[in-house]
């Protein structure tokens, strides 16, 4: 497996007061392992999303995390119906309605 991707520590900035979207990942989880773990931990790569012909074997599992993209405009600003829609779309969780300001039953 190769890849090279950035924006593993901080995900793409947002714009007029929007939030940072998620960093990107790639985790390994070597067969018979309980955990994923990134690249380096378990390969020693310098780069926990720049790396080359690292070999896999039968029955290592990958989880790719892509990068989630920046917001735009501040969410507190945002309208009741328009979070629950971004919440029953999955683009926020509850926690980050809940850091925008919205109480636990709006969630």
């Amino acid at each position: 497996m190769s890849a090279r991707t950035d924006r593993y520590k901080e995900g793409p900035f947002g714009l007029w007061k929007g939030q940072p979207g998620a960093p990107v990942g790639f985790y390994v989880r070597c067969a018979g392992e309980p955990e994923f773990r990134t690249f380096s931990e378990v390969y020693g790569c310098v780069s926990p999303t720049k790396f080359i012909n690292i070999r896999l074997h039968r029955g290592d599992q990958i989880l790719i995390e892509g990068p989630g993209g920046g917001g735009y405009g501040d969410p507190a600003k945002r309208s009741d119906e328009a979070l629950q829609a971004d919440l029953l779309d999955r683009f926020v969780t509850r926690e980050n309605l809940i850091a925008y300001g919205r109480p636990a039953e709006f969630a």
